[in-house]
């Protein structure tokens, strides 16, 4: 009997949607340029491109490969994986409802209760398929043929509800941990750039109204009050008074040098404004200088900490829908949880940046790497390999037959 073979790449776009999708993509990239400046709006078109580029490439190179020995698949990367008909327990028609209307594939659920959607046989309003009835049809033939089998076909959409929800929890926050990634990214690299610039103006003392853009304004201040941080740490507010017009400043510092802890009221300060005019980027007092939280160079750091803890979150959710997925039989995968703590010590260390004169490195992540890798490893380590030989013990279910 010939092998079947449904590929992933001689399914063909819609047409219609397709243009209107790029209608909207369009019109995205416009607000995206009227709202974070082209540089930002560049750079997540660059990321979007990258990654539908990479999930055409991979949806291309997919199938499904159904003979006489079973159903090999392939999902566009990595290895062939094949499943003999003796381990095939049920082949179901799995339909999902969306905004955009209704997508279909075929699951088969193997004998350990794990479940594999098959590549190449799907419809959507995307890629739609008109034979999909057909290669459904062609796979249950092939199966009962094999089986005997008949109670283990149906559609999916019916499983119990507590089943089918299994990973919507870490899936919607991998989602979530995303969109933060890329929001955090797009605002690091317009800090970054923002700090090129401030580091490149050069210094000029002027009198106000300060042109925007046109230097680092130095300008004279008199000192009017300190007041420290409530929390007992090195930062403080200093509130100045500038000498052309007795307008008041209130200046915040994550961190004020010893020296700048002994002004009085009336001493003179040097305040430079950045490049927009208005914002107080750094004070300085016969040659000490302190950084205020708006300088450029610490909203990187800020931004560098909020990405790092966004990608740590997106990552641990993702590992842990997928294996929450892929727990056989139904099973919660304990484990994963345990990972939860690197996420929240990589929150901690962003919210202290702002507040903290000890500079961000890689090392300051130490206690949040060693808090996910050590549940990541625990989980596959020791959980894993318990709850495998568990599995290796317990008898597998018999297959259907008539």
């Amino acid at each position: 009997m010939n092998e079947l073979r449904f590929r992933g790449g001689d399914l063909k776009a819609d047409r219609r949607r397709a243009a209107w999708t790029l209608v909207v993509i369009a019109f995205q990239t416009a607000v995206a340029v009227l709202r974070i400046g082209p540089v930002g709006a560049l750079s997540v078109i660059a990321v979007v491109a990258v990654l539908f580029a990479a999930f055409l490439a991979v949806q291309r190179r997919s199938w499904t490969a159904v003979g006489e020995d079973g159903i090999r698949i392939h999902r566009g990367f990595g290895r062939v994986r094949s499943y003999p008909w003796r381990e095939i327990r049920r082949v179901a028609e799995r339909r999902q409802h969306g905004p955009n209307g209704e997508a279909v594939s075929v699951r088969i659920t193997l004998v350990s209760g794990r479940r594999r959607t098959l590549p190449g046989i799907s419809s959507n309003p995307v890629f739609p398929d008109p034979h999909f009835a057909l290669k459904l049809a062609q796979v249950l033939a092939r199966w009962e043929q094999h089986t005997g089998g008949s109670s283990g076909i149906g559609d999916e959409s019916r499983e119990r509800l507590s089943r089918r929800l299994r990973g919507v929890l870490p899936g919607v926050l991998a989602l979530v941990a995303a969109v933060l990634t890329m929001l955090f990214t797009v605002r690091l690299l317009d800090d970054v750039d923002a700090a090129r610039r401030y580091d490149s103006a050069p210094s000029c003392t002027v009198v106000p109204p300060v042109d925007p853009g046109g230097c680092r304004a130095v300008e004279p201040h008199r000192t009017v009050r300190i007041v420290p941080d409530a929390d007992g740490g090195s930062g403080a507010e200093l509130t100045v008074r500038r000498k052309s017009d007795d307008e008041q400043r209130t200046l915040r510092f994550a961190a004020l040098p010893a020296h700048l802890w002994g002004l009085q009221y009336g001493d003179p300060v040097q305040v430079t404004t950045g490049l927009d005019g208005r914002t107080a980027t750094e004070v300085s007092v016969d040659g000490v200088s302190a950084p205020t939280v708006d300088h450029p160079d610490g909203r990187v750091v800020e931004g560098t900490a909020e990405l790092v803890w966004a990608l740590a979150s997106a990552v641990l959710f993702t590992a842990w829908c997928v294996a929450t997925r892929r727990a056989p039989r139904g099973r919660y995968p304990w484990w994963a949880p345990l990972a939860l703590p690197g996420p929240f010590m990589a929150m901690a260390i962003a919210d202290s940046t702002g507040s903290s004169d000890v500079p961000l490195t890689p090392w300051s992540y130490w206690p949040a790497a060693v808090a996910l890798l050590l549940g990541v490893g625990l989980g596959y380590a020791v959980i894993g390999s318990v709850r495998a030989a568990r599995r290796h013990r317990e008898p597998a279910p018999r297959n259907a037959t008539p």
